[in-house]
Order: C-alpha cells, then structure tokens, then sequence
C-alpha cells in the first residue's frame, strides 16, 4: 500500500445521543478524516490518513481480529468497545488517540513490561493514560499489566475536587428586571433567546450554554463535583432545581455534596461587606460526605471555581477565576456587544480539561507553573485566569461609588444573595 495513499477505516458503535459530539470530535481529528453518513444511526465509520510506517506498526501491534483489509482497505472495528462515550468526557481525539498508539509503540512496549521504566515512555497526559487503559480492557489485554497502568494513573493523577460557585458563573442573579428592549431597525433587531426563573425576590437569568458546560465538566471521569456558595442550603437549592431542569439525571449522578453558607466563614473585614464570607476549605474537606471513600481530598487536589477573587481569599492557590455572566449579557443595549456565552463557557471548560489532563498530585504547584510564555503548561484563555492574594478590602465596592452598571449589579446580587 502505497504512503502517500494509505487509508485506514476505524469503525465505531456510538451511542445516538453522543453523535453530534462524536462526530465534531472525529472531524477534529488531526489526520485526514472522512465520515459516512450513509450507515444506521448507531454506527460511524471514520477514514484515516495515516503516517507512512502505520502499516508496519499496526502489524506489530498484534490486534488481532479487530483488523480486516477488504479492497486495499484496512479497517479496525472497535465496535463493543463503550468508551467513545467515556473518552468523550475528556475531549480525547479517538482517530488520534489510535493512530498514536500504533504509532508510537506503546501497545509493543507494555507487552515487553509494565513498570515504571515503561511508564516514564508514554505521554504525560491522563485522557490518554485512562483512554489507554479502557483500550487495553477492549483487547483482552494481559490483566497483570492493565492493573498495573491503573495503579499508576490512580498514583500520578489522583482524583480532583471541583468546586464551583453558582451566581455569576452559570446565572446573573439580580433584584429587577432585565429590561428586553430591541434597538436599531427592524434589520438590526437583537433576538436571542433568554431563559430565565423568578426565586422569592429576585430575577435569575441562565447563562447560554450552561448546562453542556456542566454535562462536560461534571461527568469528566477525574472530577469530583461539587457546588460552592454562600447561601443556605433552603435557598440555593430550588435554583439548583430549575438550573438542571432539562437533565435532573446529570444532578443526582454527579453532584456528589451542596455546599452551603455552613462551609464559609463570616469574614466582613475581609470582604469590606456587612455580610461578606469567604471559602473555608478545612470544613470542606473534613465533610461527612468524604468520609469512607477510597481517596480523601485536600489543597493539593481541590479545583475552584469562582468569578469574585475575594472569595478564595484563603485558598487562591487552588483557584481559578472565571469570565463572570453580567447584566450586559443578559441582554445586550448594544447588540453588536454581545458576547457569545457558549463559545466562552467552551474555552473555559477546555482550559479546565487542560489543567486535569496534565496537573498530577499537587495542583497548586501546577498553578503556579501556568504562567504567560513558551514554558507555561497552558496559556489561560482571556476567560480564566489564576487567582491571585489580595490585600483585606480587595475587592469591596460601595454602590455610590461603582463606576459601572455592572458593579452595582454585582453589589446588589451578592447583598440580595446573602440575606435571603
């Protein structure tokens, strides 16, 4: 088979509810792809363009049955293999994902041993070492050998609690109403969709694209999920309700704890506020819903998620700030200043894949790696960013003195958010 012709045909059983992101996933492939369309819904054939010795390499890989040529077509049927859905959770590129073990030697090098010498040679990445591990399942591969490659992610990538504040980061939650009002002519009119609930006093808005945001997020197989605030748990949980309206099966599979005003501390000369708390991360931690798992956690492997730095005031170094959902992106008075939630919320979640792809067992330390540059693991996108230590009063605002429409905005969510 010639080089620069060479075609392989990877064919796999997808679930229907996953095709669309199954197929933006294979067509995002770093090779040559083609996929038909002209099959049963619950199977995908993609065509790969592959590297010149892929033949030899495949052949060395020993596959066995899954490999068939027809046609100077060589396919590889990964059919009953479960995991497309699996590795979708953490954006693995599968047509890549197979060229690259094939490639790269590293079925032939787990079959001469699976210890740590072996280990150093594959790459330090933990879709590729889970996706990995699934695959070597797949193949009947020697059992001594994949409990080996799991002893191994489990030591080097424990598993990550992730924190997330609610206002501001999936909701504008405010005391009045978004006024809708269309501007310019009809040609010019803003139409989008807003999608919105009234809870006791106030109005809260749902940020586009929040619910794929958290589906991706929540399911990632390293993530413990958990939601963080500073209101009451009788409070905050009726919007929790009409937030995972569409998908309640998402919340109660994978939101492992609420937690409340409880797990913060008063601090008002911190915040500046009459009301201000702040995160107190030790009663987190010590919560009886931890008690009895396989892993306990701490700073070293806690992600937060926040949109106000003073916040974190005490656990910066495990923070990472996030574009915050304002009044103006409810509902823009300028439509050609709208900001497209969903592609923000898309490049949020992909720099938090990035950091639980390649953070291993002190984030903290990893964070602190992240920095503008060549030798920076990952260069934050314009919409998250590190936490930094911030002096007593940091942040506080008086709303006479708020320069902007969004900082009294903020005021008045944050004050309404604490008294109810």
């Amino acid at each position: 088979m010639k080089s620069e012709s060479a075609q392989f045909k990877l064919i796999f059983t997808v679930p229907i509810v996953t095709q669309g992101d199954i197929v933006k996933d294979f067509l995002s492939s770093k090779y040559d792809t083609k996929i038909e369309t002209d099959l049963p819904e619950c199977k995908k054939v993609v065509y790969l363009t592959v590297p010149e010795d892929f033949s030899a390499k495949l052949a060395s890989a020993d596959l066995g049955s899954l490999i068939t040529t027809e046609e100077d077509v060589t396919s590889i049927d990964l059919q009953g293999w479960l995991e497309p859905n699996h590795t979708l959770k953490m954006d693995v590129d599968l047509p890549h994902f197979m060229t690259q073990v094939v490639s790269d030697g590293h079925l032939p090098l787990l079959k001469s041993g699976c210890g740590p010498e072996e280990f150093k040679k594959l790459p330090k990445s933990y879709s590729y070492l889970a996706t990995l591990a699934s695959f070597l399942e797949f193949i009947k591969f020697d059992q001594e050998s994949i409990t080996a490659l799991s002893s191994h992610i489990k030591k080097v990538y424990p598993p990550c609690l992730v924190l997330m504040n609610i206002n501001g980061l999936l909701i504008h939650r405010t005391s009045e109403r978004v006024n809708f009002v269309k501007s310019g002519d009809d040609s010019d009119k803003y139409r989008k969709q807003v999608d919105m609930f009234k809870h006791k006093q106030n109005f809260v808005y749902k940020r586009e694209g929040h619910l794929e945001f958290l589906r991706s997020l929540m399911s990632h197989p390293r993530v413990k999920f958990a939601f963080y605030s500073t209101i009451m748990r009788q409070n905050i949980m009726p919007i929790i309700t009409k937030i995972f309206e569409p998908d309640m099966l998402l919340l109660q599979e994978h939101m492992s704890a609420l937690f409340d005003q409880e797990y913060n501390r008063a601090a008002p000369d911190i915040t500046g506020e009459k009301w201000g708390f702040i995160r107190d991360l030790p009663k987190v931690w010590a919560a009886e819903v931890f008690k009895g798992e396989e892993c306990s956690y701490g700073q070293a492997n806690t992600l937060m998620l926040e949109t106000d730095e003073i916040n974190v005031y005490d656990c910066y170094q495990s923070s990472l700030i996030v574009d915050r959902y304002h009044r103006e992106d409810v509902w823009p008075e300028d439509p050609k200043e709208a900001r497209d939630q969903i592609t923000i919320l898309r490049e949020v979640k992909q720099d938090i894949f990035r950091v639980l792809d390649q953070a291993e067992d002190n984030l903290p330390d990893f964070l602190e790696r992240c920095s503008e540059g060549p030798q920076s693991p990952i260069n934050f996108c314009d919409y998250v960013r590190k936490a930094k230590k911030l002096a007593p009063l940091g942040v506080s605002v008086k709303k006479e003195e708020a320069k902007t429409q969004n900082e009294v905005d903020d005021l008045e969510s944050k004050m309404a958010e604490l008294k109810v």
